[in-house]
């Protein structure tokens, strides 16, 4: 289980932009989105248009009388310093004066954009096209636009638009790859990346956006192998390690996955989800106490996410510091709104593959810290809650029939563990605690068929094998009994 952020950075063709993310959920999808206000770095390109912005002041046209050209250049330098509202009005009179100015409504509708104000940047792209719809790059900033305001089909027919006037443009290609990625299209979203590394193979965004795709389609292999070209261009790339760390994470490669977290780490790359995915795969590995630490540290950066609490107890639930790990639930518990999911990725984070812990969950792990300390009554109460969120739950069935084994009230056990057998009936310690009840209700004859069923899904249980001797004893078989005890003490040693 490991979480991370994908950073997703759309481009306007030559002129990228870049900034806070903002993050949007579909499905079980979760991707960061950049909101993109205009970079004075990154808005320098081969395009005429960026050549006056390297010119270091404006003057006064030599007739002493503002054109529209006067105002252009006058508000791309406003813009290119982050002063987007006054740009803006500069815009607005370079249109009066050029009311057919493709240019100044484009960049109008960017500055607007880059306040946060989508549907007036979007109203200006539209104005653009009305003048000159031939211009890929208006369709895509229309696009990048539509996706800001979560109109993603919208946003995916802009792109087409983009693509059909020039299909040798990269970015219309991965711009429409990553919105099938929100979507949750997750083959058609492979096939646009293909498309852009087809064109160009030195894209390093491409290569990671598919590796992104591979684990969504559980094919984590490939997904390395992405990540690896994706940093062969750019071997310093935080993005592609944390990628393929997540990969690895899912193929067991624990430590190789620690590995390429530490050197997004090192290459600045410090989030709370990065953070969350080290601490994943040490407790998948078993280093639990490490796990600890790291999960801390992605807290004193984010203390909001439910589910990182509940990775935390879990993680100190294992090593039997229950108390604590009630706590960690308890916090979970209280972060989470009723009903609604709290991810937690079991590839990385943002855009990749996710398991979604509901507050069924959190209840759940609460019951099993109570359990653990001896507090059954308690423990009971908590399976239900969990259960009153989802009745399907078979784990909080299961779990709430052992609690109320302990204390002694063996025909509700039963029936409790009767729906979490019904609800999954490979669970071995499901048909192992059917067994128990029914031996502690002195029913051995039908205690053994469900302790059968239990060593038949695992042979090498010792506590069916131990309930097994149990029955038998009960039922007078005093070989068979010594038999299946023996087993049990075998298994116990080995």
């Amino acid at each position: 289980m490991i979480s991370a952020t994908i950073c997703c950075k759309l481009s306007i063709l030559g002129r990228s932009f870049s900034g806070t993310p903002t993050t949007f959920y579909g499905g079980k999808t979760r991707i960061k989105y950049l909101a993109m206000p205009l970079s004075g770095d990154l808005m320098k390109t081969k395009s005429a248009l960026f050549i006056i912005l390297l010119i270091p002041f404006l003057s006064m046209p030599a007739s002493g009388q503002l054109t529209a050209e006067y105002w252009m250049n006058y508000s791309l330098s406003l813009a290119n310093q982050g002063r987007y509202a006054d740009a803006v009005l500069g815009f607005d009179s370079a249109i009066k004066m050029d009311p057919k100015n493709m240019d100044a409504r484009f960049w109008k509708g960017a500055a607007l954009y880059s306040q946060g104000k989508y549907a007036e940047a979007l109203q200006c792209y539209d104005e653009a096209l009305d003048i000159d719809s031939s211009h890929p790059d208006m369709w895509n900033a229309r696009g990048i636009t539509l996706v800001a305001l979560e109109r993603y089909e919208d946003a995916l027919k802009s792109y087409d638009r983009a693509i059909k006037r020039n299909p040798k443009l990269a970015e219309p290609w991965i711009n429409r790859g990553q919105v099938l990625t929100l979507l949750g299209r997750y083959n058609e979203s492979l096939e646009s990346f293909d498309n852009a590394t087809n064109i160009n193979r030195d894209l390093a965004d491409a290569w990671v956006y598919k590796a992104i795709c591979y684990i969504q389609l559980h094919d984590y292999q490939d997904a390395v192998n992405s990540s690896d070209q994706a940093l062969q261009i750019s071997p310093r790339y935080a993005l592609a390690l944390h990628v393929k760390g997540a990969a690895l994470s899912i193929l067991g490669r624990y430590d190789d996955a620690i590995e390429c977290y530490d050197e997004a780490m090192a290459l600045g790359s410090q989030g709370a989800d990065i953070w969350v995915d080290k601490a994943n795969a040490l407790a998948a590995g078993g280093r639990m106490e490490a796990a600890i630490g790291c999960y801390d540290k992605a807290l004193d950066l984010d203390s909001s996410q439910p589910s990182v609490w509940f990775a935390k107890g879990n993680a100190l639930r294992y090593l039997g510091r229950n108390s604590d790990a009630l706590d960690c639930f308890d916090k979970a518990i209280d972060l989470v709104s009723p009903g609604k999911g709290a991810a937690i990725s079991a590839g990385t984070g943002g855009g990749i593959t996710v398991l979604v812990w509901s507050e069924a969950d959190f209840w759940n792990g609460r019951g099993l810290s109570l359990y653990d300390l001896g507090r059954y009554n308690e423990a009971i109460q908590a399976f239900n809650e969990s259960l009153k969120i989802d009745q399907s739950y078979a784990n909080s069935w299961l779990n709430m029939g052992k609690s109320l084994i302990k204390l002694g009230k063996y025909e509700e056990a039963l029936t409790c563990l009767d729906k979490a057998t019904v609800l999954n009936s490979s669970d071995v310690e499901a048909w192992n605690s059917k067994g128990l009840a029914l031996i502690s209700l002195k029913r051995y004859n039908e205690a053994l068929p469900y302790l059968n069923k239990s060593l038949e899904l695992a042979p090498s249980n010792e506590n069916a094998w131990n309930n097994t001797g149990w029955a038998l004893e009960g039922l007078g078989r005093a070989k068979d009994a010594e038999a299946a005890y023996a087993r049990a003490r075998e298994l116990m040693i080995a």
